[in-house]
C-alpha cells in the first residue's frame, strides 16, 4: 500500500513530456495573467537563485548528517533500467520505470538515478527521474537529497520542491522541520509557497510553522496564500474594503479565481459595482482571460456585458480567428462591415491558408481594392515564414503598387530559409531594390559563418546594382575577425560615405586585438573624414587614452574640436581627478572645459569645491604627459 501511495503522490507531477513544467505549471498560468493584468493570480517567484546558493540543511527531527551515496555493483534491476530506451512510446516508458522502482532497494534506485541524471531527453531527466527520487523517498528523504545535493546537473530547486512537496504528504512534521532548517531564502519562499497552496495541510495546524518560517519580509506570499485559501468571492469582498496600495491587486487575484469557479456570478458581481473605473478593468481583464480559453464564450460574454466595446470584442474575435478561421469567419466579416477595418481578415487568412491554401487564396480576391495593402501585410508575412516557396510565388504574383507596402517588408520573412532566398536573387534582376534586400540577407547569414567565403560567394554578383549594400554588411562581419585584411580591401573606398561605419567597425575591432598596429593604420590615414571616424572609433577602447593627441592633431580642423571633447570626457570618466590636467593637455577651449567640469563633477559626486578652487592637480598629483607617439 505504501508504494500504491507513494506511485500515486509521484505520478501527479508527471503528466507532461518535459518533466520541468511539472513545476512551473502550477504558477506559470497565472504568473503570465499576473504579468499582463496587475498580478491577477499569484506571486511567481524567478529561479535565479545558482545551486550552489541551495545547500542541504538538517535541524532537530532529522539526521544532522547526509548520508553517503553509496558505490554497488551493477545489479539485475539496474541492468534492465538500461532497457527503458527501447520502449516507442512516454507511456510505457513510465509504466517500466515504475515496476522497476517499486522493486528496488535505495543502491539499486542511486544506480538508476544515475544513468540519466543530466540525460538531454528530459523525459529521463525529470520525469523518470522524479519516478525514482518517489520511491527513493519513501525509503529515505534524506537519501534522496543528498543525492540531489551531490549532482549538480540536476535542478536543485525543482527537484527539492519536488521531494518536499511529496515529503509534507509521507511524514509532515519531519518535511516542516527540513523545510524550517533551510538557509536559502528564495529556494525556502518557492517551496513556502507551494506548501502553503496545499491542501492537505490547511487542517494540521502546521500552516503556522511555515508562515513562522518564512518571516515577516514575506508578508506579501503570506497573504496571496491565505486569499487563495478563501472562497474567491470572500477574498473579493475583503478586497473591495481594503483601502491600501495592494487593494486593485488583491480585487484582480480574486475575481480572477472567482471568474474560473463561477463565471456568471464573477461577472455579476462585476457589473454591480459602482466604480465605473474599477468595474471596466476588471471587466476587461475576465474576458481577457476568457477569450484565451474560449473565444467564443467571451463574444457572447461581451455582447451581454460589454457591447460597445470595441477593444475587447477585437481582441475575442482576432483569437477566434486564428484558431478557428472558418468558424470565425461570419463574426470577422460582421466586425469589417462595422468598423470598416480589415486587420483581422489579413489574420484569420494567414491561417486558413495554411489549412486550405486555395479557399483561403479564392477568398482573398473577395477583399476590395483598397483594402488589400492591410490585409496582403498581415498576410504575407504568416505565409512566406510557413510556406516560403509558395509564400514567395504568390507575394511576387502580386502588382507593383506592392512593392514598397507589402514586397519589401515581407522579404525579411525569408532570413530564415536561405535557399529559398538565394533562389530568388537571380529571379530578380529587373527589380533591383528587392534584389538588394535579398543579397544582403543571404550574404549577412553567409558572412556570420565564414566571412571569407560569403564575400567569394558574393562576387558573382558583383555587377548587380545590390552589390555594394550586401558587400558592406559581409565587410562588417569580416572586420571582427580579421580587421588588418579589410583595411586593406577597404584603402581606395575611404573616401565613400558608405564606408564610414566600417572605418569605425574596422578601426575598433583592430584596436582591440593589436593596439599599435591599429593605431599605426589611422596614423597613415589622410586628413579626412575617414580618419575622424576612426579616432572616433577607439577613444572608448583604450586605456591611455592621451596616445591619441598626436593624431587628433592631424584630423581637419572643423573635427578637432569636436573629438577633443568626445576623448577628454572618456579620459575624465577614468581619471575624474585629474580635470584640470585634461583640460590642459587638450587644450580645451572656455566653454568646453566648462562643460567638461560639469559633467564630470555631476557623474563623479566630487565636491564641487575642489573644482572651483584648481586644487584637482594638487590633490590627484597628476602632470601632463607627453605622448611617446
Amino acid at each position: 500500500m505504501e508504494l500504491r501511495k507513494s506511485a500515486l503522490i509521484s505520478f501527479r507531477g508527471i503528466v507532461h513530456y518535459n518533466g520541468a513544467m511539472r513545476f512551473l505549471l502550477h504558477y506559470a498560468i497565472p504568473a503570465t495573467v499576473s504579468l499582463t493584468f496587475g498580478l491577477v493570480f499569484g506571486l511567481w517567484l524567478g529561479d535565479s537563485t545558482p545551486d550552489s546558493a541551495a545547500p542541504l540543511v538538517t535541524n532537530r527531527s532529522v539526521s544532522q548528517s547526509s548520508p553517503v551515496i553509496p558505490s554497488v555493483p551493477v545489479t539485475e534491476a539496474q541492468h534492465k533500467f538500461s532497457e527503458i530506451r527501447g520502449f516507442d512510446t512516454i507511456f510505457e516508458k513510465l509504466h517500466f520505470t515504475y515496476q522497476l522502482a517499486s522493486n528496488s532497494n535505495l543502491a539499486e534506485l542511486t544506480e538508476m538515478l544515475e544513468q540519466v541524471v543530466g540525460d538531454p531527453d528530459p523525459l529521463l531527466s525529470h520525469n523518470v527521474a522524479g519516478i525514482l527520487l518517489e520511491k527513493m523517498l519513501v525509503i529515505d528523504p534524506l537519501h534522496a537529497l543528498a543525492f540531489i545535493d551531490s549532482h549538480r546537473e540536476m535542478e536543485k530547486r525543482y527537484f527539492t520542491a519536488h521531494i518536499l512537496t511529496s515529503w509534507v504528504r509521507h511524514d509532515p512534521d519531519s518535511a516542516i522541520d527540513y523545510f524550517k532548517g533551510i538557509n536559502n531564502q528564495q529556494l525556502q519562499y518557492a517551496i513556502g509557497a507551494r506548501l502553503l497552496d496545499d491542501p492537505t495541510l490547511e487542517h494540521t495546524g502546521l500552516i503556522s510553522e511555515i508562515e513562522l518560517a518564512l518571516g515577516p519580509q514575506s508578508e506579501q506570499l503570506l497573504e496571496q496564500a491565505r486569499l487563495k485559501r478563501m472562497a474567491p468571492a470572500s477574498a473579493f469582498e475583503e478586497a473591495i474594503l481594503r483601502t491600501d496600495h495592494r487593494r486593485q491587486g488583491a480585487m484582480m487575484r480574486a475575481i480572477g479565481r472567482w471568474f474560473q469557479q463561477d463565471p456568471d456570478g464573477a461577472l455579476q458581481r462585476i457589473t454591480g459595482l459602482a466604480n465605473t473605473a474599477e468595474r471596466d478593468q476588471l471587466l476587461q481583464m475576465v474576458i481577457s482571460i476568457q477569450a484565451q480559453q474560449d473565444p467564443r464564450a467571451a463574444l457572447n460574454t461581451i455582447r451581454n456585458f460589454a457591447p460597445d466595446n470595441l477593444n475587447l470584442r477585437r481582441q475575442a474575435l482576432s483569437i477566434f480567428a486564428q484558431r478557428d478561421p472558418v468558424g470565425s469567419l461570419a463574426s470577422v466579416e460582421a466586425w469589417v462591415a462595422e468598423t470598416g477595418n480589415y486587420d483581422l481578415v489579413g489574420r484569420l487568412v494567414a491561417k486558413w491558408i495554411l489549412l486550405d491554401e486555395t479557399s483561403a487564396l479564392a477568398y482573398l480576391s473577395t477583399v476590395p481594392q483598397g483594402s488589400r495593402t492591410q490585409v496582403y501585410q498581415n498576410l504575407a508575412h504568416a505565409y512566406i515564414s510557413v510556406s516560403p516557396v509558395n509564400g514567395m510565388n504568390w507575394l511576387m504574383s502580386l502588382g507593383p503598387e506592392f512593392d514598397q507596402t507589402v514586397k519589401r517588408s515581407a522579404l525579411n520573412s525569408l532570413g530564415n530559409h536561405p535557399d529559398v532566398a538565394e533562389g530568388w536573387i537571380s529571379r530578380l534582376t529587373g527589380e533591383p531594390e528587392l534584389q538588394s534586400i535579398l543579397l544582403a540577407q543571404v550574404a549577412g547569414r553567409k558572412a556570420q559563418v565564414n566571412p571569407v567565403q560569403a564575400y567569394q560567394w558574393l562576387q558573382q554578383y558583383r555587377n548587380s546594382q545590390a552589390y555594394q549594400q550586401a558587400s558592406i554588411g559581409v565587410l562588417h562581419a569580416w572586420a571582427q575577425t580579421d580587421p588588418a585584411t579589410v583595411a586593406n580591401m577597404i584603402d581606395s573606398r575611404l573616401d565613400d560615405p558608405a564606408y564610414a561605419q566600417i572605418v569605425m567597425n574596422t578601426a575598433g575591432a583592430w584596436v582591440s586585438k593589436d593596439q599599435d598596429a591599429a593605431l599605426s593604420w589611422i596614423d597613415a590615414l589622410p586628413s579626412s573624414d575617414a580618419k575622424v571616424h576612426a579616432v572616433n572609433s577607439v577613444i572608448h577602447r583604450l586605456a591611455d587614452p592621451d596616445v591619441l593627441i598626436p593624431l587628433i592633431k592631424d584630423l581637419p580642423l572643423s573635427a578637432q574640436s569636436s573629438v577633443k571633447l568626445q576623448l577628454a570626457h572618456s579620459w575624465a570618466q577614468k581619471s575624474p581627478g585629474q580635470i584640470d590636467a585634461i583640460i590642459q593637455q587638450l587644450e580645451l577651449n572656455e566653454a568646453n572645459a566648462d562643460a567638461l567640469r560639469n559633467q564630470t563633477m555631476n557623474s563623479s559626486g566630487l565636491d564641487p569645491r575642489v573644482f572651483n578652487s584648481g586644487r584637482i592637480r594638487q590633490l590627484s598629483g597628476f602632470s601632463p604627459t607627453t605622448s611617446n607617439r
